[in-house]
């Protein structure tokens, strides 16, 4: 009987300067939390009311991070690419993958910039 998987740090978004960590399927993610709150609504209440953050030890190790449910990490590569600054070329992303971008963006009260963004590269 094999036990459940041990999720595994992201080779890219684990940075060593961040002060959360968000667990998205089986993937870590450690980053700075202005990049989620800047570009969110959602983030930025969430970290507001303090239902994360100091105090709670929620998102301080990778034993406790800020689970993020619902969501694929395909998708919220996607959102940390684009937010770096470095997303793929339009050409690799399918309309599928551009959709759930799209679908996250507006769950997620992401800017109007990047909603426009996606909605602008989706092919017709």
């Amino acid at each position: 009987m094999t036990g459940a998987q041990e999720p595994v740090h992201h080779p890219e978004f684990y940075l060593p300067y961040g002060n959360y960590i968000f667990q998205v399927e089986q993937t870590l993610y450690k980053l700075y939390h202005p990049i989620l709150i800047d570009e969110s609504d959602f983030f930025a209440h969430i970290f507001d009311i303090g239902s994360h953050g100091p105090g709670t030890g929620e998102g301080k190790d990778d034993d406790n991070p800020i689970r993020l449910v619902d969501m694929s990490a395909d998708v919220f590569n996607m959102f940390l690419q684009f937010k770096f600054g470095h997303p793929h070329a339009c050409e690799e992303y399918t309309n599928k993958d551009l959709k759930n971008f799209l679908e996250f963006a507006w769950k997620y009260q992401c800017s109007k910039f990047t909603r426009d963004y996606i909605i602008s590269h989706i092919k017709q």
